[in-house]
């Protein structure tokens, strides 16, 4: 036992000097690249300070310098610093994002002639791998004055140089917060890539990248104003990024000449519930009477139509709701009233007293069952014997059936044993 306890002494005596020679090592590494940095930042600028920490972090007070920008002394600096730095990936990376935020200044406030100039003597010098973050880096600023030189240009770097994944790549550069993407996708931007998707497409590039193109273009169209365009690339994505996508969609839509065929478009193109969700976000959007008489005019099935109700007399559930839940029930086309269960859970959730007082007022029939099919097990939780008591007044026995049942397991998740009881289970 004495001689193990001497061996797990040693291991960790051992580990414990390896940790500390590591991490001597890397703060010399980071030594040696702050000098080297400093030293080539005090050759470009004499007038800098030589506290290169507070220039180099994003955070730091000082601001990087914006003198002129010259294509020569910028890839002279760069390859200097290469040299400078070692073979060490790591050390490589860190120099040239530093290397890159000294620069800032200057290649916000460089000409695209400038610019363009030093992407091309970097490629005629394309030493190493380092050298095409600083490229990406000078394109991604060329890309607010010429969107389609840069376009242009990332493809065919990605095609004849990276040979890697190229249209993965292309993708990410090119994306919403891509490198190369604008946030707020200026139109000279969007159209050119537009163009740039149709090419590729035409040419079988984008084969096996059917949600990533699909989900770039949708955004694209939204940029452009192409709001059906945008629709059309709903089919080619997961439906649980359906949710965000309609959203986006639905805060689009200003043009009241357009919303009707958008409506019908989106109907066709996504399942009920995405559908109803769309809808409800169009009226918060929109408004209630507006999105009501856009839903009065839309040519959609009796399904799609009383979801598409039911959606819009659901968005901001507050004091009005119970006139509009009124005008829910007297727009229905489908028998089973259906799209009235998902509505009533809905604003159950949000106001069950609410909810609970209109269904008093509702005649017996189709529509009240469903309202009660939604009420009932929306409530299970907070008042299963009060949950049990209404499914209990369903006139349809199979309807009565399943909602019982339902009513059952929410409330035998809060209470097991009352449930069991009342259910005599």
């Amino acid at each position: 036992m004495k001689h193990i306890n001497l061996l797990l002494l040693l291991i960790v005596t051992t580990i414990t000097i390896v940790l500390l020679w590591q991490g001597a090592q890397t703060r010399e590494k980071e030594s040696q690249l702050l000098e080297v940095i400093s030293r080539h930042s005090k050759a470009s600028d004499p007038s800098k300070s030589s506290d290169l920490t507070r220039n180099s972090a994003p955070g730091g007070a000082a601001r990087p310098s914006a003198a002129a920008f010259e294509p020569d002394h910028f890839l002279t600096e760069l390859n200097s610093l290469l040299d400078s730095a070692g073979t060490d990936s790591r050390t490589v990376q860190r120099a040239m994002r530093m290397f890159l935020f000294d620069n800032k200044g200057k290649l916000a406030s460089a000409s695209p002639k400038a610019l363009k100039e030093a992407c091309n003597k970097i490629e005629a010098d394309w030493a190493t791998d380092a050298k095409s973050f600083v490229w990406l880096e000078l394109v991604s600023e060329i890309v607010k004055s010429d969107p389609a030189w840069a376009i242009r240009n990332i493809d065919r770097f990605l095609m004849t140089i990276a040979k890697e994944q190229p249209m993965e790549k292309m993708l990410h550069y090119l994306g919403k917060n891509g490198r190369l993407g604008d946030p707020a996708w200026s139109p000279e931007y969007a159209a050119e890539l537009e163009k740039w998707f149709d090419t590729a497409e035409a040419d079988g590039r984008l084969k096996g990248m059917d949600e990533e193109a699909a989900g770039m273009r949708f955004d694209l169209n939204i940029s452009l104003g192409n709001l059906l365009g945008a629709v059309e690339q709903l089919t080619h994505l997961p439906e649980d990024s359906l949710s965000t996508r309609l959203e986006d969609l639905a805060a689009s839509s200003s043009a009241p000449s357009g919303q009707r065929g958008l409506v019908e478009a989106v109907a066709a193109a996504v399942p009920a519930t995405d559908f109803q969700d769309f809808t409800r976000a169009l009226s918060q959007h929109a408004g209630f009477d507006s999105a009501r008489e856009l839903l009065a005019r839309a040519e959609l099935t009796a399904e799609r139509h009383d979801l598409a109700a039911a959606g819009i007399a659901a968005a901001d559930i507050g004091p009005q709701t119970a006139a509009r839940a009124d005008w829910l029930i007297t727009t229905l086309r489908d028998k089973d009233a259906g799209a009235v269960t998902g509505f009533a859970a809905a604003w159950t959730q949000a106001a069950h007293k609410d909810t609970a007082a209109w269904l008093t007022s509702l005649p017996a029939g189709d529509a009240r069952d469903a309202a009660v099919a939604g009420f009932a097990p929306a409530i299970a939780r907070l008042d299963g014997a009060t949950a049990a008591k209404w499914g209990l007044t369903l006139e349809n026995p199979s309807l009565r059936t399943s909602v019982m049942d339902h009513v059952y397991r929410e409330w035998h998740q809060q209470e097991p044993e009352a449930a069991a009881e009342y259910f005599g289970r």
